[in-house]
């Protein structure tokens, strides 16, 4: 299948080339993909599914997209994937998060925004919402959310069940009705935090480093109409290495020997070399 945002944003990278003059009409298959053009959509996200004609060109996503063109700055990506709706530019730790999720800019692998809206859990220190603009313990709180995530996901809990007021004590009496196994709060938190950083150890054997950590630089210099720009302008070099400290990663984003061995994680002695082309 076809994801839903990727296939979006990748469409809207199209369309503002052709705006621009860097695709035609003809380059297109005949489909106009001017914005608001809703009609050009439908029309070639099958072509995308199918690898047909201009919808090839597509297939790969943005970045490549975009790159074909020689302008990469139009790809809204972070390691490939594209953005989804929530706008790190009006909830700040969604930078940081877009920035250092092992897989691109995801919003679910840290759900901060949640806890910038209305969601509280006190048991991780998060005792009311915070201010979605201001930057003040950001880093603690993606770390924190990241972390919180990576347990969400291995326990299938939904994450909008936050908002009803699902709490870490609740997730482990659910883990004890299942399974037997009881596990403290703090426990909890430290298997979400050993899968977060083995994921993250996963992603380094690929390639991934420092150099992927970041955002598209369009969205740390555009307005968006109102004095939202500024609102970014935190996401530096120190921020990332004060995300790194607290993680136990190096200067270059990989996870420190100490690190692994505090969270009885393997160094990936039995993962094989990485797929071709990486």
């Amino acid at each position: 299948g076809l994801d839903t945002i990727s296939t979006g944003g990748t469409l809207a990278t199209a369309m503002e080339a052709r705006e621009l003059g860097l695709v035609t009409a003809a380059d297109t298959d005949g489909i106009d993909l001017v914005w608001g053009n809703g009609a050009a959509v439908l029309a070639m996200i099958p072509r995308i599914a199918r690898r047909q004609g201009f919808g090839t060109r597509l297939a790969d996503g943005s970045r490549k997209f975009a790159a074909s063109v020689g302008h990469r700055e139009l790809a809204i990506e972070v390691k490939g994937m594209e953005l989804p709706a929530h706008d790190p530019r009006a909830y700040v730790s969604l930078g940081l998060g877009y920035a250092t999720a092992t897989r691109g800019a995801c919003h679910l692998q840290g759900f901060s925004y949640a806890f910038e809206r209305a969601a509280t859990m006190p048991e991780i220190g998060l005792t009311a919402p915070m201010d979605r603009f201001d930057h003040a313990g950001k880093v603690a709180m993606v770390k924190t959310t990241q972390d919180l995530m990576g347990l969400f996901d291995s326990l299938k809990f939904c994450k909008f069940a936050i908002y009803g007021g699902l709490n870490l004590t609740q997730m482990g009496q659910f883990l004890t009705a299942v399974t037997g196994r009881r596990l403290s709060t703090d426990e909890l938190m430290e298997i979400g935090e050993r899968i977060y950083t083995y994921k993250r150890l996963l992603a380094t054997r690929m390639g991934i480093s420092r150099a992927d950590d970041t955002l598209p630089e369009r969205l740390l210099s555009t307005d968006r109409g109102g004095s939202v720009k500024e609102h970014l302008a935190w996401f530096d070099a120190a921020v990332l290495d004060e995300y790194y400290d607290l993680r136990g990663w190096d200067r270059l984003g990989v996870p420190t020997v100490a690190t692994v061995k505090r969270l009885s994680i393997d160094q990936l002695s039995t993962v094989g070399p990485a797929p071709e082309g990486f």
